[in-house]
């Protein structure tokens, strides 16, 4: 058994024995040790190395172990020096991590540049409230080394916000407006490994295409008695279906992007969390749109906004506040520390690994 061969080895290495190791055990490391096993024979392996003085061999068997376990830990208590000192002359963290899937809910609200409306402006009673979206994605970091990387992602959202005002201090006006949205949000990330707990914060800028916007109004339209004031107001209710106002909304937008968040280690992947703060730095309203009763598809539109509910955008930014939860795979690429040059270490990531 195979079991009882690393053991064997064990009790040579442990009385001095060294020369016999590697033949004892080249069989089972072959075809026969399980996972484990074979992380543990790769260790004593280049631990023998290393005491009968054959530094290249020990450094095959310690980057086999470390493509076997790369995420492989030394106890500088219990190991002997020898190897501590050969782990410094290796890498583990990988080249690249892919964040297969993310996704999570985001709430938005607005920063106002100019407030628009049909009655006194500067007497407006409007308040915008945050509403809950979602958002799903995928991306993945360039690895600069343990603690900084350069991410990118391909997300998709849905975001809304909701409306209320009181034109001429009389009407009850409200509304939904919703964004489907695309970005792709490119940050600079700082993580601090701390055993399987790995915190990060990141920093960047997020370029979001807007394809889809629509707007859920609603107008009560209060007509006071002119013969008794004191008489309850007559109220008609304005209501229809959801208004496409795409054509109103920017295209193309942009971000800055902040967020924090830590990832938990199972084994070799990651589930992660993130809280992420997206400030908007575009007006999001076309403004010589809204006001275009010549073009025929911005006339009709603004004639059923304006006209009907009373609504006239104003000229704002989007921001949210999203929470992800997400499944984050490394791609381990274990190796010596040799100095290239930056061809050379561009040419090293995309290189395929050799068999064992």
């Amino acid at each position: 058994m195979c079991s009882q061969v690393l053991s064997q080895a064990q009790d040579s290495f442990d009385a001095g024995h060294l020369y016999g190791i590697p033949a004892s055990m080249k069989d089972c490391l072959d075809n026969g040790f399980t996972r484990q096993e074979r992380i543990q024979a790769y260790k004593l392996l280049t631990l023998t190395y290393l005491f009968i003085d054959d530094p290249i061999s020990a450094e095959n068997s310690y980057l086999s172990l470390l493509r076997l376990d790369p995420e492989h830990k030394l106890n500088p208590q219990i190991d002997p020096v020898e190897i501590i000192y050969l782990d410094k002359n290796f890498k583990t963290t990988p080249n690249f991590t892919l964040h297969v899937i993310k996704g999570g809910l985001n709430f938005s609200n607005s920063t106002i540049i100019h407030n628009n409306g049909v009655d006194n402006t500067s007497q407006s009673l409007e308040e915008y409230e945050p509403r809950p979206g979602f958002q799903v994605g995928t991306g993945a970091d360039l690895n600069f080394n343990q603690n900084f990387s350069l991410g990118f992602e391909l997300l998709y959202s849905r975001k809304s916000l909701a409306y209320k005002n009181k034109p001429f201090h009389i009407d009850d006006q409200s509304f939904v407006e919703t964004h489907n949205m695309a970005s792709i949000p490119i940050f600079l990330r700082y993580t601090l490994p701390k055993n399987k707990f790995y915190p990060f914060v990141y920093a960047g800028y997020s370029f979001n295409v807007m394809f889809d916007a629509s707007l859920n109004a609603t107008l009560d339209d209060i007509s006071p008695d002119p013969n008794d004031a004191t008489a309850n107001p007559s109220i008609e209710p304005v209501t229809g279906p959801s208004i496409k106002i795409t054509r109103l909304r920017k295209f193309y937008n942009n971000s800055l992007v902040f967020g924090l968040g830590l990832k938990y280690r199972l084994k070799y992947e990651y589930i992660s969390v993130d809280l992420r703060l997206n400030t908007g730095l575009t007006n999001m309203t076309v403004s010589d749109r809204q006001f275009d009763f010549v073009d025929p598809s911005n006339r009709d539109l603004n004639r059923e906004l304006i006209f009907r509910y009373g609504v006239v955008s104003d000229d704002f930014r989007w921001n949210d506040l999203s929470l992800s939860i997400g499944y984050v795979v490394p791609l381990y690429k274990p190796r010596k520390v040799t100095k290239k040059n930056l061809l050379e270490k561009i040419r090293f990531l995309f290189e395929k690994e050799e068999d064992e």
